[in-house]
């Protein structure tokens, strides 16, 4: 129906009565209202995608903001029989306090059938490493003679993914840096000449261990950004398999 607007002296009267949309409430009565030159977003600038939950629409403004995850924070402990394995069942990072026994593995594979295990901690020298689990592909192996005891303590984010980035074989000289950004933990067929370099301002590309007077171990976690984190064979003349395991937490 058009607006009616009655000519009473010099006085316009409209009916029904405009109203203004304002900023500070929702709650409007019925009637007519005054028109916003660029819209809601305008009248009030919280109505933005970057305060909207991802996946929600209000107002023609697309959330994207990602709903927070909760962390959680484990114990899985037990006994392993002198040559057994473990695997834990569930994703996130870990932490392993394993008795000099029992070495913490990450599944290395052939490029053509995914069956071989390689050690992400190859010393039975160090007893606590941290590493990166998908339920499948970490597990500690007991090489003692011995029952052993073990320990994981696990952080799990449940907005992050947990996953198997890479793994296959680099030939001699090559190298395979990962394009994700996150968290990288990496096993190796041959530790001695393979692992995660990381690219300084000046000084290229350099390995990274960690070392005490007794042992020389590559990284447990690295951070990678896409271009200065990449696994190397520097050996001259043999290929060797690695797996590179990546933890991001908010996807």
């Amino acid at each position: 129906m058009p607006l009616d607007v009655a000519r009473r002296g010099t006085l316009d009267v409209r009916d029904p009565p405009l109203k203004a949309i304002v900023a500070a409430t929702d709650n409007y009565e019925a009637g007519y209202h005054e028109g916003n030159a660029g819209g809601l977003d305008a009248v009030d600038t919280d109505i933005a995608g970057g305060n909207i939950a991802l996946g929600t629409t209000i107002f023609g403004k697309v959330g994207t903001v990602v709903a927070g995850g909760t962390e959680t924070i484990d114990s899985d402990s037990g006994d392993l029989a002198s040559g057994a394995d473990y695997t834990p069942a569930d994703s996130g990072i870990f932490v392993g306090g394993i008795s000099q026994g029992s070495w913490l593995r990450y599944s290395g594979v052939q490029y053509y059938d995914d069956t071989n295990w390689y050690w992400a901690v190859n010393s039975a020298d160090t007893s606590l490493t941290m590493a990166i689990g998908d339920g499948t592909n970490l597990k500690i192996n007991n090489i003692s003679g011995l029952t052993e005891p073990y320990r994981f303590l696990r952080n799990y984010i449940s907005t992050g993914t947990y996953e198997r980035e890479s793994f296959g074989e680099l030939v001699a000289g090559a190298t395979y840096t990962p394009a994700d950004s996150g968290f990288f933990s990496c096993a190796y067929e041959d530790p001695a000449n393979v692992d995660m370099e990381l690219n300084l301002p000046t000084d290229g590309w350099v390995e990274m261990k960690e070392s005490t007077t007794t042992v020389v171990e590559p990284f447990a976690i690295a951070l990678g950004d896409g271009t200065n984190l990449r696994v190397h064979n520097r050996h001259g003349a043999t290929a060797f398999d690695y797996t590179l395991m990546r933890a991001k937490l908010i996807t």
